[in-house]
């Protein structure tokens, strides 16, 4: 189900003119040409092999030649393999039966923990139908089942990655059958839980949270916890991405998926994530994401504007661990408002805090981008390692990185001092504005760094190039 890491080692706006108009103030920041080895990041060499699944030679991996953690004068590199992992395979659900009117959900609870190898709790759900569950028993001929998978996702596209549980009937709740099942899950993560039920030659109808009138989404999917055994230090993978709000997404979205699966993250943070229909980019990454990882991922997302006054944007953490709780600060802002939002963790039991944030751009918001610095390292724990990530659109020599600086490290520039990891434009980047800043623990655990730039033809990630850095944890 949950799989585990496949190493051996274990802005923009969405109008047009305003994303001009952005970059141009922007650029005012940057050098205008690269100093060091990674000039031409953006131009990676790919193949175009027309889908998600097909592994994409890419020219840039991150440094050089592997050396000891942290070191000054040797690039880490990358530690893992980077191709990109098969998908699960399709399971679709049975389509078979004909409609029948009633409901059914997933009853409680909605949120469950055990440790790996160990059966969950009872999880339960109920149905109705006139003239059939109202009587005594459950029943006659009905079947229910727990569907189990990767939490962020449904089992009501292609299903992959998803199985079924056999559900036994409870007792009678009112007019309502009620239904139990339990499960053993096989590996830790996140898995979504939702409960489909169907009358003697019936279709199944599937049932969420708020029940089955309004169809399932992943948001009210249960929550299945799975705890390692194991709890010692395992590679811990990070990366941030600007997503460029909604600009050219469709044909973007899948080098997305395709750079993120290469690196299996733990944690993504994201900056523009602009929702449509109200479904954020992140919330879709996290379904897709999750048929080649075969990993849940929780969601936080805080809102910062609205983009040409009518798309809502903001920033968003994806994680494969659960997510404890989460704040978010106001940040000072010039041009849009600004916000940093925090999530807190404990990856195979030590605490983490992580933060990510977009800050203003141009030369007349650096007071507020140091301002800024200054509110995220008033609000980091005492007690937990911190990572502070994201598009902070200005470079290292700046006041408000030095601020950062003081408190955490730059991860990148510990992992590759020989690699510039400019980052922006991505087109043909020579300007590094997108960082994963660590605590210091978290700096001397460091296993490499790389720089995400998919790119397929004319079609690149985003105007950004993403950034991802892996270290062992605790």
């Amino acid at each position: 189900m949950l799989g585990s890491r496949r190493s051996a080692l274990f802005g923009c706006l969405v109008v047009l003119f305003t994303c001009s108009v952005y970059s141009e103030q922007l650029l005012d920041e940057l050098p205008t040409t690269s100093t060091g080895g990674q000039s031409n990041t953006g131009g990676a060499t790919t193949t175009n092999d027309g889908g998600m699944g097909g592994a994409v030679s890419s020219s840039n991996s991150g440094g050089g030649n592997p050396g000891g953690a942290g070191g000054k004068s040797q690039d880490l590199g990358w530690p893992f393999d980077d191709s990109v992992p098969s998908a699960c395979p399709a399971n679709p659900p049975d389509s078979s039966g004909n409609s029948w009117s009633g409901w059914g959900n997933y009853q409680h609870p909605a949120q469950s923990e055990t440790t790996v190898g160990q059966s969950s709790e009872p999880l339960f759900g109920r149905t109705y139908a006139a003239g059939q569950t109202p009587g005594a028993g459950q029943a006659a001929g009905w079947q229910a089942e727990l569907a189990v998978g990767p939490y962020g996702s449904v089992p009501t596209g292609d299903g992959r990655c998803w199985s079924y549980e056999p559900a036994s009937f409870n007792l009678d709740v009112g007019n309502d059958d009620e239904y139990t099942a339990a499960i053993t899950p096989p590996g830790a993560g996140l898995y979504g839980l939702f409960f489909r039920y169907r009358p003697p030659g019936g279709a199944w109808r599937y049932g969420d949270r708020d029940g089955s009138d309004n169809g399932i989404v992943a948001d009210q999917a249960g929550l299945l916890i799975a705890r390692a055994k194991d709890l010692s230090a395992k590679p811990l993978v990070v990366a941030s991405q600007n997503l460029r709000c909604r600009i050219d997404w469709e044909a973007r979205k899948p080098l997305v998926i395709k750079a993120l699966a290469r690196i299996d993250p733990d944690i993504v943070v994201f900056q523009e994530d602009c929702l449509a229909s109200g479904i954020s980019q992140a919330a879709e990454i996290a379904a897709a994401l999750a048929s080649y990882t075969s990993r849940g991922y929780e969601r936080r997302r805080a809102s910062t504007h609205l983009a040409m006054g009518t798309v809502d944007e903001g920033i968003s953490v994806l994680s494969a661990h659960h997510i404890e709780s989460s704040h978010t600060l106001d940040l000072p802002h010039v041009h849009f408002p600004r916000k940093a939002l925090a999530v807190d963790l404990k990856p195979r039991g030590s605490a983490l805090r992580v933060y990510v944030s977009h800050f203003d751009y141009g030369a007349e918001a650096a007071a507020a981008r140091e301002q800024s610095a200054d509110a995220i390292v008033a609000d980091l724990p005492v007690a937990s390692h911190s990572i502070v990530a994201g598009d902070l659109n200005t470079t290292p020599d700046s006041n408000a990185i030095a601020k950062l600086t003081a408190a955490l490290d730059d991860l990148w520039a510990k992992s590759n001092p020989n690699q510039d990891g400019v980052t922006f434009p991505a087109s043909n980047p020579d300007g590094r504005i997108d960082y994963v800043l660590g605590s210091s623990q978290l700096a001397g655990a460091l296993l490499g760094a790389k720089l995400l730039d998919e790119q397929d033809g004319n079609v690149l990630l985003s105007d950004h190039l993403g950034v991802a850095v892996a270290f062992a944890f605790p």
